[in-house]
């Protein structure tokens, strides 16, 4: 019974934790020097919010950043640039919120990362988060531990009362003897 409530409510509390987490982005002015404190490794995105509203303004933007845009992402321990690897075609629309992929960063530790984002004329609205298929991916992999686990315990108790079952049965017909 222990294992297939904790198949059950564990699997039940990380898809609870991946629906809360869908939204979880870093949402900044640009152009500016933003610090970042990356939690975990993985693959993270760099958006611009063409259009949104931020801290009560509107922004209908363009929806890339102009040619002589200049982005770097530093960790601050090392001073290591991490390279942008393409994220062109990604796009989120929800309601009047708009939003474009500007590339992706692959981040192996955690720790603080200096974003710095220069040449545009205008404010811009960028966003940062780490990818939903690679949440999703690690969310599914525990998902699929604790039913696993869930259904091991079904099977426990299943053959918990077939063993007590065929236990009374084998009593009994000794005892009619």
């Amino acid at each position: 019974p222990l294992l297939l409530m904790l198949g059950v409510g564990g699997a039940s509390f990380i898809g609870l934790r991946a629906f809360r987490s869908m939204n979880t982005a870093e949402i900044f002015l640009v152009p500016s020097t933003r610090i970042l404190t990356i939690q975990e490794p993985g693959v993270y995105i760099l958006w611009h919010d063409y259009k949104t509203i931020f801290q009560g303004k509107a922004y209908n933007k363009p929806e890339s950043l102009p040619d002589q845009a200049r982005i770097v992402l530093k960790n601050e321990a090392t001073s290591t640039e991490v390279p942008m690897d393409g994220s062109r075609g990604s796009y989120s629309h929800s309601g009047q919120h708009e939003r474009a992929g500007l590339g992706q960063y692959t981040i192996y530790k955690p720790g603080r990362y200096a974003l710095s984002v220069s040449g545009l004329d205008d404010e811009r609205v960028l966003s940062f988060s780490l990818l939903f298929p690679d949440k999703f991916r690690r969310l599914a992999i525990q998902s699929n531990i604790l039913n696993a686990l869930g259904w091991l315990g079904a099977l426990l108790v299943i053959v918990l009362v077939i063993a007590l079952r065929c236990s009374h049965e084998s009593v009994d017909s000794r005892n009619s003897q």
